[in-house]
């Protein structure tokens, strides 16, 4: 088996993140249904992507970028709010993210995209909460790291827990 390569590209940065800030958000609420985790985090990193082309910023840098902001200033919760339509036609989704990238498109102006929105947004908005509780108003993609590992080990812990070994 072979372990998962590192990401090369922005877009590769960008889909990490996302598919990083879905999964510590979607475990903690999953009484409510939610849209299909893969086109939220599809979603999420065109949003992140947009975001980093108009800072300038690429790679590992993609990092730094704001969540959210203070009022004026570019984050990921306003590219959701003023433009994920257009994140999303300009992101170079190919093999990674391409599917749900078109499935997505098909969808705009639907039920289906108004739900993968709301979800982008709420995965957001939850971690913003999150982090204000801890000090931080306005955290970055790098600010979540800690949380976002420290979940990864519970599930982890929770998933050993489960297994059943029978004594020898």
């Amino acid at each position: 088996m072979t372990s998962p390569r590192p990401p090369r590209t922005t877009w590769e940065y960008c889909l990490s993140a996302a598919a990083e800030l879905v999964g510590w958000h979607l475990p903690q609420d999953d009484q409510e249904p939610q849209p299909a985790a893969q086109e939220t985090a599809v979603l999420l990193a065109a949003a992140v992507h947009a975001l980093a082309a108009d800072a300038g910023v690429g790679g590992a840098q993609i990092a730094s970028l704001p969540l959210a902001a203070s009022a004026g200033q570019d984050s990921l919760l306003t590219t959701l709010d003023t433009h994920p339509l257009s994140a999303l036609q300009a992101c170079p989704a190919d093999e990674l993210g391409g599917g749900e990238r078109e499935q997505l498109l098909a969808a705009y102006g639907t039920t289906q995209w108004s739900a993968v929105q709301a979800a982008a947004r709420t995965v957001v908005e939850h971690h913003v909460q999150d982090a204000a509780g801890h000090g931080c108003p306005y955290p970055s993609v790098s600010d979540r790291a800690f949380a976002m590992a420290a979940a990864r080990r519970e599930q982890l812990l929770d998933d050993l827990d489960a297994v059943a070994v029978e004594p020898w």
